[in-house]
């Protein structure tokens, strides 16, 4: 007789060890069958079941053959249609195909209990997958919910760093870009990881070696540069190059903008009255204070001043100006502010103000762009753009600040030379400026600064920083190989910034007048503005004269690194670390990691320390 084999419409899948019902993926847990890939995607199914293969020799209408599950069923089937007397409910079968029967429905009855095993333990599975993306779901939430919780906080205390006087939220590179009142001393300041681990390897202590954020010098030359490893090829990279900017300058020369400080700027509403300096004190200061005091001594180790001034008001002036815009002008018109405060003042025909512009996604006024950088120049005619289309590249390339340099000495020779630096600033971790048309763009340390400076082959009068925290001793250094004063704020400054139009008349007055006398008015003129428009706030602004503090602080700064390195090695860290916590920070909020040098020397009250604060107050003229 024809053998039957049973039907296949149950088998989904094979039942060896290693492999799942259904393929969901590269699971890890137990399958269906075996230990395979997970639980699989889609319903699970009942496992492959061979057929039966007993062959039994019964009296099957005097056959031998197979009994299959199809020819039970049939006779269930029949021995149901039958009366009840009939016999009982296997009818003719044998003992062994009732036995053989039995299994079969015993083994439908596990499989389904196996089906319905599976199906309860993936919707569990499911149910677990669910609520755990519903846990990551609500973590996170609560994580967007603290980060906007604490984004808040920072700007409310921002904000109040600012005052009423109208900073703006500094975006970028560290900080607001102008905050707080009463002169500083200056106190300069140190972030310990450059103060303990770099110190060493500064060019000032043995052998020039790269620095990172601080400009190697050499002790032994007066008028030394800078040595850096860490510089780019950056006189390729600015737009403003000396020829097509000078070919802009003589077809642009005479379209000036006449009275635009009172039409387009509008008017400043100032006076060139005296403004008289300020009496606060810095917060946490402990030491007698030099708070308005005029120190006109120079110590004998001082180098001879880059700038020879001829005297009797004879000397030519050129004040360039880089003026980066970022969200200081986009969102709160400080710059334009600024330089309504330079076109109010009556110039003399002995000085020009160079301008570069850019870095701003929007200038508030109707004749700066922020498509392209530009260079403007105000003289006793007013303003001028010199030059349309400077070029695109970032304002905190070192190599945009070298070009403009170059071209504004080519073009604007003088007695004596100053620089501004105008925008957020860093400190001597993260420098100077953000360019607020590149969002990823970097700022420009001081190693990149330095390059700049050091590339241009300029001496200064004075290099100026409106802007934060720019007042370190790092900064100093660096720039003492460049100028003869820094004038520069230890804290964030307020966005007004400098007032720039009484010091301007002054200088315009008599163009020999000494470079302490006006930095003195910067200062002063400076912290009665922000105590006028933002008052309650603290103000730190300075005038050091590079020239003695780059002969007297290298061999007073190395003693005292190697004796508070001592200290540490010797196991007396904790002495250090409770001077380093009690020492006054600056802009704690944007953790900067910059400290009160004076400060915390004063705290450690070392021998060497009180040396270090001697010559640091000694070069802080005012």
């Amino acid at each position: 007789m024809e053998i039957k084999k049973r039907p296949k419409a149950r088998e989904r899948g094979e039942a060896k060890e290693g492999k799942g019902v259904f393929k969901r993926g590269e699971g890890t847990g137990q399958g269906p069958v075996g230990s395979g890939q997970g639980i699989n995607q889609g319903q699970p199914s009942q496992p492959k079941k061979k057929a039966q293969e007993a062959v039994t020799k019964g009296p099957n209408n005097g056959s031998d053959r197979a009994i299959g599950l199809d020819d039970i069923l049939s006779t269930l089937a029949g021995q149901q249609s039958q009366p009840q007397n009939q016999g009982s409910l296997y009818g003719n079968l044998s003992s062994q195909q009732q036995a053989q029967l039995q299994q079969q429905i015993l083994q439908q009855m596990q499989a389904q209990q196996q089906q319905q095993a599976q199906q309860q333990a993936y919707q569990q599975q499911q149910a677990q997958q669910q609520a755990y993306q519903q846990q990551q779901a609500q973590q996170q939430a609560y994580q967007q919910q603290q980060a906007q919780q604490q984004a808040y906080q920072q700007q409310q205390a921002q904000q109040q760093a600012y005052g009423s006087g109208g900073g703006g939220y500094s975006g970028g590179s560290g900080g607001k870009k102008k905050s707080s009142s009463g002169i500083g001393c200056l106190i300069l300041i140190l972030a310990l990881v450059v103060l303990f681990f770099l110190l060493k390897s500064m060019g000032m202590f043995g052998a020039p070696s790269s620095n990172s954020g601080t400009a190697n010098q050499s002790s032994t030359s007066s008028s030394s540069t800078s040595n850096s490893s860490s510089t780019s090829n950056s006189s390729s990279t600015s737009g403003a190059s000396t020829d097509s900017t000078s070919n802009s300058q003589s077809s642009t020369t005479g379209a000036g903008f006449g009275g635009l400080g009172s039409t387009l700027f509008g008017s400043t509403g100032e006076t060139g009255a005296s403004v008289a300096a300020g009496n606060g004190y810095s917060a946490g200061w402990t030491l007698t204070s030099n708070n308005g005091n005029y120190n006109t001594n120079v110590s004998p180790e001082a180098r001879e001043k880059f700038v020879k001034l001829k005297g009797n008001g004879e000397d030519t002036v050129t004040l360039m100006v880089f003026m980066c815009g970022t969200d200081l002008e986009s969102k709160y018109a400080m710059a334009t502010r600024d330089l309504q405060e330079m076109l109010a003042s009556k110039l003399s025909d002995k000085i020009k103000i160079v301008i570069f512009t850019g870095g701003c996604r929007r200038w508030q006024n109707d004749v700066m762009t922020n498509n392209t950088n530009q260079i403007y120049d105000i003289t006793k005619d007013g303003l001028r753009r010199i030059n349309d289309n400077a070029g695109t590249t970032p304002m905190t390339n070192e190599g945009t600040l070298e070009s403009f340099i170059k071209w504004a000495a080519t073009n604007y020779p003088a007695d004596r030379t100053a620089l501004i630096l105008w925008d957020h600033g860093g400190g001597s971790i993260s420098g100077y400026g953000y360019d607020e048309r590149y969002r990823d763009g970097d700022t420009m340390n001081l190693t990149e600064i330095n390059q700049a400076l050091t590339n241009s082959g300029i001496k200064f009068d004075f290099i100026g920083f409106d802007a934060c925290l720019m007042a370190t001793a790092e900064t100093a250094l660096m720039a003492s190989n460049h100028a003869d004063y820094l004038i520069a704020s230890e804290e964030v400054e307020p966005g007004i910034g400098w007032f720039y139009t009484n010091w301007l008349n002054t200088l315009s007055s008599n163009t020999s007048t000494p470079t302490l006398e006006i930095g003195k008015q910067i200062v002063d003129d400076y912290t009665v503005k922000c105590a006028q428009e933002c008052p309650g706030q603290d103000t730190t602004l300075s005038v050091v004269d590079l020239s003695e503090l780059q002969k007297t602080l290298p061999s007073k700064l190395s003693s005292f690194a190697q004796e508070t390195t001592g200290l540490l090695e010797s196991g007396n860290y904790k002495t250090v670390a409770k001077a380093r916590t009690s020492s006054l920070e600056f802009s704690r909020q944007s953790q900067i990691d910059q400290i009160d040098f004076v400060h915390f020397a004063n705290l450690l009250g070392t021998e060497s320390g009180k040396a270090l604060i001697q010559t640091l107050m000694n070069a802080v003229k005012y």
